[in-house]
């Protein structure tokens, strides 16, 4: 399951990704999240992603996220992300490390423990 919000008044898209994700439901939201970006300047929005219910992500699903990473990384402002169960965090990670080999990108996306610190990083 996936939402996604936007604010415009503070400029900030919210990304909220619960449960069980089917690659079908990765696909859609990638897409959406693309084609929402793209409406937008470049850096014009930052993006809050609450990951915080995630469970793993299938193996088919990861090209579609990795695609996506690089998109949204070139597109948006600041990135933050907040999980809480490790696994997923874990994966998320590895995909990151996979996808930008090192290239320091991966480093514009800011991990935290909770909505309220990732809010406020976002915000300042």
């Amino acid at each position: 399951m996936y939402k996604i919000v936007v604010d415009a008044n503070s400029k900030i898209i919210y990304i909220t990704i619960a449960g069980q994700t089917t690659t079908d439901e990765v696909r859609a939201g990638t897409m959406e999240i693309n084609d929402l970006l793209l409406q937008f300047e470049a850096k014009e929005f930052s993006i809050l992603i609450s990951a915080e219910r995630l469970d793993p992500i299938s193996q088919d699903s990861i090209p579609l996220i990795q695609e996506s990473m690089k998109f949204v990384i070139e597109r948006a402002n600041k990135i933050a992300a907040v999980h809480k169960r490790v696994i997923t965090m874990m994966q998320m990670r590895r995909i990151e490390k996979k996808t930008f080999n090192n290239e320091g990108l991966r480093d514009r996306i800011a991990r935290f423990n909770s909505a309220k610190e990732a809010l406020a990083y976002i915000k300042e």
